[in-house]
């Protein structure tokens, strides 16, 4: 009992916005938990800093950045599907 058109365009592009939904997901529960548990409630001479940045900045913020790019750029250029639409009614 499956309800999904067999159509192979929106299979791809349905499985595609599944997997980027998923990856925000992840992404935003590690980046706000790991800053609230590391960076509210401390007192500022218990926080480390790395080249004079927090490391709750550090590992909270800016490594998700980077390997959301990383992911991103794999996501757009190895993953995703260049269906064919057909042939143009012009």
């Amino acid at each position: 009992m499956n309800d999904l058109p067999d159509d192979p365009v929106y299979r791809n592009s349905l499985r595609e916005s599944l997997v980027a939904l998923a990856a925000w997901f992840v992404c935003g529960v590690y980046s706000i938990t790991y800053c609230y548990l590391n960076g509210y409630g401390r007192p500022p001479e218990e926080i480390e800093t790395y080249l004079g940045i927090p490391g709750w900045v550090l590992f909270g913020i800016f490594l998700p950045w980077i390997l959301c790019n990383v992911f991103a750029w794999w996501f757009c250029f190895k993953f995703i599907k260049d269906d064919d639409l057909g042939a143009s009614e012009d």
